[in-house]
């Protein structure tokens, strides 16, 4: 899978991570779930969509000043609040 491979499943990660971050978590899917058979290519998009979701979580700080008019700093903070249940 490669970094364009995953973004285009998952587009909310574009422009929002930085290219070096979703690069290393792509590599690192590609060398984790080389034993998964037919379930290789989504243990991949998951484990990288999982990844970067805990990485939006820890980095909520860098992003506080950004305009939350920008649809990056929104975007962003949509992912960082994923999954704690307060965008129900």
């Amino acid at each position: 899978m490669s970094a364009a491979e995953f973004l285009a499943i998952y587009p909310q990660f574009t422009s929002v991570i930085p290219e070096a971050v979703l690069s290393a978590y792509v590599d690192s899917a590609n060398l984790r779930f080389t034993d998964f058979g037919t379930d290789a290519p989504e243990a991949r998009r998951l484990y990288t969509a999982h990844k970067l979701t805990l990485y939006a979580k820890t980095m909520p700080a860098a992003f506080s000043d950004a305009s939350s008019s920008g649809s990056a700093s929104g975007t962003y903070a949509s992912l960082a609040s994923a999954g704690d249940g307060s965008k129900i």
